[in-house]
Parts: structure tokens; sequence; C-alpha cells
């Protein structure tokens, strides 16, 4: 990598490394990172503009210099962009025999860090001193990314041609010698856009930089507008937005109007067929936006479409909003990983966050735009989901529209305080706007699992299961002499065979009874061993690799053995006449069917009432 190279010369010219101490590693996960590298000013500590990013690993040791202007040094001064890769690892600073070490979990993106030292420092003003910045506990998987920067540097309309060309995942590594292509920049004549993007933007200039070199690196066929609203922020964000005068639409608050009505102001000079808004800290990653056009090209009846949101750390955000009956909210698959199957379906949705959230500006003016009785934010992209529904049209989860966000960076995580107080009050407004429609919807956990809740328009939209167009060849799937006991971890790693066997004389479908284990009923709230339903996705998993259909056979009881009471057929007697039992046993079945549903393999299923454990037993003693 010729950057590479060049950076690791420019270092040991300028900081006199040893190459025995110095190693940097590019960390290419983001293309904002990426572009960074094109910069003109590349890795030095006293220039006016940024440095490459250096992905703080064990064995990296970052080196810059700093000129003093006095002959004593009592403190050093720090700003750190850490670019989402922020972990709990810890960060030493040293300056010759002085070293000072925290938490770099404890560090604010572009924000200064202060370092008191403990006895003046003596130097030469106007002589480089040499600061290394390094980790000891850092690993691939918990680093963190830094970089130090006296201000945002020059944005830049251009990319390198390989950039584009093996552009897969966040970024790619590249040359800076490889030729260059002028993108369709903001700057220049733009045919008319397709989409608007709005961008509501209150400090955290370099979020905001980071997320228009997303926005600018993807996508390009797709014709576009950026309009950024800047709030009144007191950064540097005003000195960054001046030097795009022309290439963006911008709008400069005097006051700050909070996140509503500054969409409403970029939706008012919006051009687009569609209106996007987009929250300035998020990275868009490829096929975020022409593959929501395309389904809105395709799908008149769609309204609004959502992006998946991914943390920085690449666990899963959202894949979808759910809002349960008392209106409180649920995203769906939070913190699990993305690129589960069942994350990665595009379906109905109650609604979808309004760090991305694309309607079409006709759909956008018939609704008038968003509910300004939750100025200044919070709700009201649920609330602009449920009023499009009413209008007829569907909300829908993109599943390939992958969005990193890093959330809470300008209102904050603090719900008692700050914009983020009025969640709680907003709450209350749009229960009382729509309690009508929230009646139909389902219980807050753990009355209903998130999966049923986040399935609920899709299942009851869904009247069948897929019809075979030839013979079924059926048998029952059985471990170790029981009937289809595969929730024992033993079983579920040795039932290859058995499909095996099943497969080679001929059969084409197996039964598989679900018996109904891991239910704790004498727990308050009842509740499930999730790793049960896990073992059941591995089963499906298995029974589709081996090519063989499957129908389901779901026992309505509550199994313990021949000593449940009471016996046999009696047992569903009693699970329905307790609510609360009939309620979970409800939950139970949306919870395999959410499972099931996943796997075009899966014919159907039946409920069958008999005690299979207590049935097995007679059997065997006879």
């Amino acid at each position: 990598m010729k950057l590479l190279q060049r950076l690791k010369q420019a270092l040991k010219a300028k900081n006199r490394l040893t190459t025995s101490r110095f190693s940097i590693t590019i960390n290419d996960k983001q293309p904002a990172m990426a572009l960074l590298g094109e910069q003109d000013c590349l890795v030095t500590g006293f220039v006016p503009y940024g440095d490459i990013p250096v992905a703080l690993a064990t064995g990296t040791c970052l080196h810059f210099n700093l000129v003093p202007h006095s002959k004593i040094i009592t403190k050093i001064r720090l700003r750190v962009g850490t670019y989402c890769r922020v972990n709990h690892c810890h960060i030493t600073v040293q300056l010759n025999d002085f070293t000072h070490r925290f938490n770099a979990h404890d560090l604010v993106d572009n924000e200064y860090v202060e370092i008191s030292l403990p006895t003046p420092l003596t130097c030469v003003a106007g002589q480089p001193l040499d600061i290394q910045i390094y980790s000891e506990d850092a690993t691939q998987d918990n680093q963190v990314a830094v970089w130090c920067a006296r201000k945002p540097p020059t944005f830049k309309s251009s990319l390198p041609q390989k950039f584009f060309l093996g552009f897969r995942g966040l970024g790619m590594r590249f040359s800076r010698n490889e030729k260059r292509i002028l993108r369709k920049g903001f700057a220049q004549p733009q045919p008319p856009p397709r989409v608007s993007i709005v961008i509501p933007v209150f400090n955290k200039a370099l979020y905001t930089y980071n997320c228009l070199l997303t926005v600018q690196a993807c996508d390009q066929p797709i014709s576009k507008e950026v309009i950024i609203i800047n709030n009144a922020s007191s950064d540097e964000t005003a000195a960054l937005l001046a030097q795009q005068q022309g290439a963006f639409k911008i709008i400069n608050n005097e006051e700050n109007q909070g996140f509503v009505q500054a969409c409403r102001q970029g939706a008012e000079i919006a051009d687009g067929e569609f209106i996007l808004f987009l929250n300035n800290d998020t990275q868009v990653m490829p096929g975020w936006l022409s593959n929501r056009v395309k389904v809105m090209d395709d799908h008149p009846e769609v309204g609004i479409t959502g992006s998946k949101l991914i943390y920085p750390d690449g666990r899963l955000q959202e894949a979808g909003g759910i809002i349960f009956n008392d209106a409180s909210g649920w995203n769906y698959g939070r913190l699990q990983d993305p690129t589960n199957p069942k994350f990665n379906q595009s379906r109905e949705i109650d609604y979808c966050s309004g760090a991305s959230l694309m309607i079409r500006k006709t759909l956008w003016e018939q609704l008038g735009g968003f509910d300004l009785r939750y100025a200044p934010a919070y709700y009201e992209d649920t609330d602009l989901c449920f009023a499009a529904r009413q209008a007829g049209y569907k909300v829908l989860y993109c599943h390939d529209s992958e969005v990193i966000h890093h959330e809470g960076i300008t209102a904050g995580t603090d719900i008692q305080s700050g914009y983020k107080a009025y969640q709680a009050i907003n709450h209350k407004k749009f229960q009382a706007k729509w309690w009508n429609v929230l009646s139909t919807h389902m219980p807050p956990p753990p009355q209903t699992s998130p999966e049923a809740a986040a399935f609920r328009l899709m299942a009851a939209k869904t009247t069948a299961f897929r019809i075979p167009n030839h013979k079924i060849l059926a048998t029952h799937l059985l471990a170790q002499g029981w009937a289809a006991n595969f929730w024992s971890y033993l079983n579920i790693n040795h039932i290859d065979e058995e499909l095996y066997l099943i497969q080679s004389v001929g059969f084409n479908t197996v039964i598989i009874l679900v018996p109904w284990v891991g239910f704790q009923t004498k727990v308050d709230p009842i509740t499930y061993h999730e790793d049960y339903f896990t073992l059941f996705e591995q089963l499906l998993e298995k029974v589709q690799a081996h090519g063989l259909q499957i129908i389901l056979r779901l026992g309505y009881t509550h199994d313990n053995g021949p000593y449940s009471e009471p016996e046999g057929y009696l047992r569903q007697i009693v699970v329905g006449a307790d609510s609360v039992m009939f309620n979970a046993w409800c939950d139970y079945l949306d919870r395999v069917w959410a499972i099931a549903r996943l796997f075009p393999n899966v014919l159907g299923g039946f409920i069958t009432w008999e005690d299979f454990f207590f049935v097995i037993w007679k059997n065997t003693t006879a």
C-alpha cells in the first residue's frame, strides 16, 4: 500500500522514529477515513488540518510533533477524534519521561483532553517535541482509532478510481497515485434530484464531515441534493459549511430550532421526489439509497422506508421499530448480530427511526410533515409513520439499506435532561393522539416477545405457507428413541446422521415434533429458555442444508414427563382456562412462527393435543 509506505517515510523523517518501535495501521473500514488519507496534509502534529486516522492496536505507536511557543510547558492539550472506534482499552500519552494513561472509553469525539504535567517541562521555543500515543491492552476487537487535529480537514470532491471499483463493506485500501476521478460533485450542475437529503446539524462538525463524505461516496448514480440546516452550532460547523457554499443548500439558523422544525425547514426547500431525513452522526454504506429508491419505485404503496441501523462497533442498533399498545418503543434486534437472517429481510414495520427515514414528497405534503406538537424532538418519526399507514401507505424496513449510527451524539442519552427529556413528554402526547390505533397493538415484554411484535404486520397478511407442487413423503424425525428431542445439545450436534439417513431412503420431508419445553410456569412472569429457540433455529438450518422440507408438529401442553399434572389431554383444558398461561402459550407460538417463517422449506404445521412424553413413557413400560 503506497500510501502506507509514504506515511512511514514521512513519519520517520519528521519524528525521528526507529523502525523497531514504529508500526502504523490504517483503519480502512470507514470511507471517510479513507478519504482523509487523500487530504493535502498528512500525519504531523503541528499542521492546521487533520491527521490520517490510526488504529491503535497493541504494538502501534503514533508519534507526532508538538511545537512549543514558550520555554516552559505545564500541560498538554490534545484534541482527539475517535471516528467511532472507542472500546474499553487504555491509551498512554508519553512526552519525554512523563507518561499519562487513561481509559479510551472516556474520550469524547472532537473534544480536548487536557493533561497537566507533574512538574513544568523546560524546552526550546519553536523546537518540536516528540509526543507518543500508544495502547498496551488493545486487541483487534478492542482498539480505538484516533487522530489529532485543530479543525476539520478541507472537504474534497474526488476519490481515487480504485476506491469505487473495489468498494465493499465500509471502505478499502487505495493508493494516492491512483487515477483520480472527479465525482459529480455537489458544486457542479446536477439533474433534477430524485432524493433530497435533509441533515439537521447542531455542533459535532467532525461527525457532519464524516457523514457528508459517505453520502458523497455512496450511490452516485442516484441524483440527489443535500440540504443542511445548521441549528446555531457553536463549534467549527459554520466554518466547515462555509467551504461548501454552492455545494449544498445550507440554512443557518440564528437559534437552535430543534430537530422537528429543522427538518420542516429543509423539506420546505426540497426539490426531490423523495425526502430523506438523515442524522449528522451517521455514516452511510453502499446501496443505502439506491436500494430504497428501487423499493419505492417498484412498490407505489410504500410511503416510507427506513434503514438497518448499525452501531459503530458492528452490532445491530435497529432492524425496524416496534410500538406496543402502551406507546412504548423497541429497537428490534438491538445489540444483536446484523447478519442474522431474521434481520435481513425487508418487512412492514410500525415505524422507522428518523436517523434515516425516506418519504415520498407528495405524502409528506399530504400529511403536513412532522407534527409540531412533538417539537423539539422525539416521536415525530413514529407519528409520521402512523399517519402514513392511516393514509393507506406502507412503512417498510429495508434490510439492504445499511447506515452506521452513533446515536445520542447531539441529544445525549440522559432522559432526565436536555432534548432527551422530551422522549417521555412526547410519549404521552403520542399515546393520547393514537390511543385507538394502539389498542390493536401487542402489549410490551414480557407479555409479548419482540419477535412476535416485529413480524406482526407481515404475519397478519400471510394466509398460508408454501404449497409444494409434488408429493410429500414425510417421516417423523426421531432422536435417540425420543420424539424429536432435538432440544438436547448432544442430539443437535449429531442430527446430521439421521437427516442423511432420512434423505437416502427417499423421504423429502420431516415432521418435527416441537414440545413445549423450557417453559417456566412457576416464574412470574412466565419465561422461556432462550437457548431452546436458538436450538430450534439450528435444527431448521440443518434440515434445510440437507434439502428436506419441514412440517411442524406443535405440542399444546407443558411437559414435565410422566409426573405432569393433570394427565394427558386434561392438561389442555387447564392451559386454556388460565389466561396468563394461555397468553404465554400464544406468545410461544409467535416465537416459533417468527423463526420458522425465515426458512422457505417450512411447509406449515399443526397443533397436537396429546402428551408426548406421557405416551412414550406408557409405551416403554407396556
